[in-house]
């Protein structure tokens, strides 16, 4: 066993419903950017921002047992992230 490791037997997640999930972030990601604008995060404080506001409402979500608005609040993280990824990438963010 491997440090760190823990063994267990779970399902495994196919290349489409990869495929699948990276569509509908794609989608979100382009719905939020027709929202709000396409600027990007000007700097990390905001990027932190963003997605610890996200985060704590998925908290909020999971601790209430509300699966679908946990789901809607990490599709929101997983947003957020690739905002901020492609942010960083314009190599115009404040740091």
């Amino acid at each position: 066993m491997q440090k760190g490791k823990i063994e267990m037997e779970r399902p495994q997640i196919s290349k489409e419903l990869v495929r699948d999930v990276v569509k509908i972030i794609e989608h979100k990601i382009e719905d939020r950017l027709d929202e709000k604008g396409r600027g990007i995060f000007v700097s990390r404080h905001e990027v932190m921002g963003v997605i610890l506001e996200e985060f704590n409402e998925a908290i909020y979500a999971c601790e209430n047992e509300e699966l679908h608005n946990f789901m809607g609040e990490i599709l929101d993280v997983a947003v957020g992230c690739a905002i901020a990824l492609a942010s960083f990438r314009t190599e115009k963010m404040e740091w």
